[in-house]
């Protein structure tokens, strides 16, 4: 019997090691943090001009904001542009706030959006002037370029 001690101090460490590394291996997953914003993707189907205000608030900061004037649509072509800036998620998520117009203000938290670690915001002002949104997972988030506008 002299081997059971051994054995149990053994077993013993091994639960003791299982339940350290927990902790650890639990965060290497990523999967509690919330996703990253690749970028803001804005849109205008309709037959009129529209400006867009959009800011991104990390936990009560603001971290970008512009006012974005869109074209009217035309002859079947959207008018739009793409707002990066590599916004990485902040451990509560970030806030999206649009308006347009000079609209109510409306907000889109990241936190929201789904498990995959990156997205592109879409805000779509349709044919008839209503305003939606969509979340996709868009060539944006491999290739953020801080603060830049593309058209």
């Amino acid at each position: 019997m002299a081997s059971t001690p051994p054995r149990r101090r053994l077993l013993g460490s091994v639960a003791a090691s299982i339940a350290l590394l927990g902790g650890c291996l639990g965060d290497s997953g990523g999967d509690d943090s919330p996703p990253n914003l690749g970028a803001v993707e804005l849109r205008n189907s309709h037959d009129r001009a529209h400006d867009v205000r959009v800011t991104v608030v990390d936990d009560g900061e603001t971290l970008y904001e512009r006012t974005v004037s869109l074209d009217a649509a035309s002859d079947g072509e959207v008018a739009g542009r793409v707002l990066t800036g590599g916004f990485t998620a902040a451990e509560d998520g970030l806030t999206v706030e649009y308006s347009v117009d000079g609209g109510e203000r409306e907000r889109v938290r990241t936190t929201d959006l789904g498990d995959e670690p990156c997205y592109v915001l879409l805000i779509r002002i349709g044919d008839g002037g209503g305003v939606s949104t969509f979340t996709t997972t868009g060539y944006e988030c491999e290739t953020t370029q801080n603060g830049r506008i593309r058209s």
